[in-house]
């Protein structure tokens, strides 16, 4: 998806497991986070010496920043006070994607058989499996047209992907309702059915279907 939440931590490699682990404990002051950025140069800020010192090469530290694409090369990194830690993907279609939910292979699976209240705060580990979270997903989508990507690999390494041009999850009352449009891709159009759906857990049953669908 291309959006980050306003007031966001980024890590522009996209990979959790390479930041140092007392990188996600700094806080970063007020002062340099409200701090003018001329063009990309904020060399001279201290949360930038200290971003130098890990091994990242820091984007402006601006109060404004709210995507990931910009965060411009893979290996840049941008810290605001408070927000959502989020992984961002600078390789697929031209980079820029916040990526909110990753399934993979590995032999330690995440559970995604959970209750409502988790789905809508997020569960996971940025280093393998995840879900960002509804509430999140609805601040990321309401304030501007997102488009989403789905990418998918087979095991035997066959990938397709499916990308559709507006995407938007609905708020807490509405049931984070889904809209999704303007497919493209090589993966079929398997929103088509999901869109105008509000979401649905084994134990909250809000969309269109007789049966619950979420626990089938």
């Amino acid at each position: 998806m291309r959006a980050c939440n306003t007031r966001i931590r980024v890590f522009g490699n996209g990979v959790i497991a390479d930041v140092p682990p007392d990188l996600g404990l700094y806080q970063v002051p007020s002062a340099v986070t409200t701090a003018p950025c001329n063009g990309n140069d904020c060399k001279t800020t201290f949360v930038s010496s200290f971003l130098e010192l890990a091994g990242y090469n820091p984007t402006c530290i601006a109060s404004s920043l709210s995507r990931c694409n910009q965060i411009e090369e893979p290996n840049n990194s941008a810290f605001i006070e408070d927000g959502v830690v989020v992984l961002c993907d600078h390789t697929i279609d031209n980079g820029g994607w916040t990526i909110f939910q990753h399934r993979t292979n590995l032999s330690t699976r995440e559970n995604f058989i959970r209750p409502w209240i988790d789905y809508v705060r997020g569960f996971g580990d940025m280093s393998g499996e995840f879900w960002l979270g509804l509430d999140n997903l609805h601040t990321m989508t309401s304030w501007s047209q997102q488009e989403l990507r789905i990418d998918l690999t087979d095991y035997e390494g066959e990938h397709r992907w499916a990308k559709y041009t507006n995407f938007q999850v609905g708020p807490t009352q509405d049931h984070y309702r889904i809209t999704v449009s303007g497919y493209s891709g090589t993966a079929g159009d398997s929103m088509a059915y999901h869109n105008n759906q509000q979401f649905s857990t084994y134990d909250a049953d809000h969309d269109t279907e007789s049966r619950n669908c979420a626990q089938e």
